[in-house]
């Protein structure tokens, strides 16, 4: 009996623990063009998703080949070689699409 007791207090403990409120699911996010993979809460927007729709990893470089911000951070979270942050800041293109 007192075994039995034991196991359920463990049970209702383990059930408490891993159903805290606010608790957040991590689930894959698969870019499928560019080949990357990674973790997004399921709390957190899903712009990141949206971006890796509209833009893939296809060479480009450089600020003038991007035709907006967005895509120009795309490229610069998830591509190799870019050169679009000449100050190391996280922000690509600064002089071109700065809005003041």
């Amino acid at each position: 009996m007192r075994k039995f007791i034991l196991l359920i207090a463990i049970g209702v403990g383990l059930y408490q623990y891993f159903n805290k409120p606010g608790a957040t699911v991590s689930e894959p996010i698969y870019y499928d063009d560019v080949g990357i993979s990674a973790y997004q809460t399921s709390t957190s927007t899903s712009s990141s998703v949206v971006a890796s729709t509209q833009f893939s990893c296809q060479g480009k470089t450089h600020c003038s080949q991007m035709g907006s911000y967005e895509e120009a951070k795309f490229y610069l979270d998830n591509c190799p070689g870019m050169k679009m942050d000449g100050d190391g800041d996280g922000i690509p293109c600064e002089q071109q699409f700065s809005s003041w």
